[in-house]
């Protein structure tokens, strides 16, 4: 599972090919493909959402992405059918283009293979003519970070409460991520301190990472820090990289002498639409 780059558009069919072996595949313009445009990184061998497709499958002949959901494996330039090799990619279509993904990539209803869909002139269809678009409209990510960072600086609440803080949270692409805050009670009596963090993906995901704990004050036992610093690692952040790098979304909370689980609630709702959380224990 996770996401697998050098997928590039070709310059002369406008199909989409890997471009990570020496030969180049084979090109209904003729010859090999020809990369041009941005280094896409596709998602693999994850749960489909309402907005994602899978059965998108690496064509062993021709090197481009085809789809073989359906009993006709479209036309390859190789000759018959395309020939599915490699991961089955679950591919976003149906949302608003973010940041770092394009949209226009189109189901090619004479060859099957994708193809760029954004220029007057539709490339060339070992069907014949240019290709021709049919069903969803896709999303693919491209040149992604490698490591993503979001800071919660300063924490201050409000009504007087004399606790102040700050948290830090950093994912990297390969599924490990880094999460780590202090709180420091500066006041005559202690609180309990809770803090909730969800990171919300292309698809929908959302990521979370929480943790609590207590501050001492003059009057009240206990130190009057607060710390916490987790370096670990979870397959679900490198399985959908392709997702959250394409459109991170952050929001956090910190609140005092609440619970946990109110303080999730807060945090879910402010986040909106989610289809699958997946819960980090930090």
């Amino acid at each position: 599972m996770g996401a697998q780059q050098q997928w590039q558009f070709c310059q002369n069919c406008h199909e989409l090919f890997f471009d990570g072996f020496p030969e180049k595949g084979r090109c209904p313009a003729g010859g090999g493909h020809a990369a041009a445009g941005f280094n896409f990184v596709l998602p693999h061998d994850i749960p489909e959402t309402p907005f994602s497709q899978g059965a998108w499958r690496f064509c062993g002949k021709c090197s481009a992405m085809y789809f073989d959901g359906n009993p006709s494996k479209g036309v390859c330039p190789a000759g018959g059918g395309h020939a599915a090799a490699g991961f089955n990619f679950i591919l976003p279509h149906s949302l608003p283009e973010p940041p770092d993904a394009q949209g226009g990539w189109r189901f090619c209803g004479k060859c099957s293979t994708m193809y760029f869909d954004g220029f007057p002139e539709k490339g060339v269809c070992q069907a014949g003519g240019g290709h021709v678009p049919e069903g969803l409209g896709f999303l693919l990510a491209h040149d992604l970070q490698a490591v993503l960072e979001f800071h919660f600086e300063p924490i201050v609440f409000g009504g007087g409460v004399p606790v102040g803080g700050a948290a830090h949270l950093t994912l990297g692409q390969n599924g490990a991520y880094h999460f780590r805050g202090h709180f420091h009670d500066s006041g005559a009596v202690g609180f309990d301190v809770a803090l909730f963090w969800a990171v919300k993906d292309f698809q929908d995901r959302v990521y979370t990472f929480e943790n609590a704990g207590s501050v001492g004050g003059t009057f009240t036992a206990g130190s009057r820090d607060h710390d916490f610093d987790v370096n670990s690692f979870d397959a679900r952040i490198a399985d959908n990289w392709a997702n959250i790098g394409a459109r991170p979304m952050a929001h956090a909370q910190a609140k005092v002498d609440i619970d946990l689980g109110a303080l999730r609630d807060s945090v879910m709702e402010v986040v909106g639409t989610v289809v699958e959380v997946a819960a980090i224990v930090a």
